[in-house]
């Protein structure tokens, strides 16, 4: 199935704006342009407002039918509104959701109950419409109607948060404030000489300096910044690289260790057992010997 084409989000919402306000005024201006056939009331005035053929057209037609337009474009903005809220919060059906959707539609069936996908694009082309179009909108039908369930399901918030919130927002503090002046002092402050102002000033230094800064200006010269305007001569870096060859490759490297032995045929022996699955190590530990001491470290070609 076809997946709605994702859009940037602003433009659906400018779009289906500026699709009702015009609307909205078409719908006025209508109205205003029938108050000067007399229809200002819907009923009272002049009781036709036209006709088709010999079919006369009453005013109270045309006002249901009016009321009905604009409670459908009414229900439409309200649409718009949930379809908004949905995208806000990442709401959205899946394929297999669409599929049941389109397996409940009748008029896409063939004669084996399922869904024709011959028939079913003859009757999308029918009604002008495209697969990518049809489904987006069952996705978003969907999408609301999961949305409005939610919204009318009737949870239920505990008691325990209600509380707890209520007496937050709820809760008071009551305070006294007592306003100490200098008069209020049994005696009154002497006036501080130069050596107690100093002395006071030492003491509570940190409050009357901060640290010492500096104020620095700098060019940052990054890579990304200067790579286009320093083009790379790739003849020169091969060149370079060349020179400089035993930075970047270094030779291969094993680590060693080597027992010795003192015939051929008691290494073809140790050998074998090696190969029935005898340890490097306990051959070394029989001979009274440690790992470090048969270890050569690594060692090149």
């Amino acid at each position: 199935m076809a997946k709605a084409p994702q859009t940037d989000d602003e433009t659906p919402k400018k779009k289906r704006r500026g699709a009702s306000v015009m609307a909205w005024i078409l719908m006025a201006m209508l109205i205003g342009g029938l108050g000067g056939f007399g229809v200002t009331n819907f009923g009272g005035g002049a009781s036709s407002i036209g006709a088709v053929g010999a079919q006369k057209i009453s005013a109270d037609d045309y006002a249901r039918a009016l009321r009905t337009q604009m409670s459908a474009m009414s229900q439409q903005m309200g649409n718009a509104a949930l379809d908004n809220e949905a995208a806000r919060i990442g709401l959205s059906v899946g394929d297999k959701s669409i599929l049941v959707k389109l397996n409940e539609i009748n008029a896409f069936k063939g004669v084996d109950g399922k869904i024709d996908p011959v028939i079913y694009d003859q009757v999308l082309k029918q009604n002008n419409l495209t697969k990518a179009a049809f489904e987006a909108g069952i996705r978003a039908d969907t999408a609301r109607q999961l949305l409005q369930t939610s919204v009318g399901s009737g949870l239920t918030t505990p008691a325990t948060l209600i509380d707890t919130v209520a007496a937050w927002a709820g809760e008071q503090r009551g305070f006294s404030l007592l306003v100490l002046r200098e008069k209020s002092l049994p005696m009154p402050l002497a006036e501080p000489d130069a050596a107690a102002l100093q002395a006071y000033y030492t003491t509570h230094i940190a409050d009357y300096t901060r640290p010492e800064a500096k104020r620095i200006s700098y060019a940052a010269l990054l890579p990304d910044d200067i790579a286009a305007d320093m083009p790379v001569d790739d003849a020169k870096l091969q060149q370079i690289y060349q020179s400089r060859l035993s930075e970047f490759v270094i030779p291969e490297k094993r680590l060693v260790e080597r027992l010795g032995f003192a015939t051929e045929a008691d290494a073809a022996a140790a050998k074998a057992r090696i190969d029935a699955g005898t340890s490097f190590e306990t051959l070394v530990q029989e001979r009274k010997l440690k790992l470090a001491d048969v270890d050569l470290g690594e060692v090149s070609q």
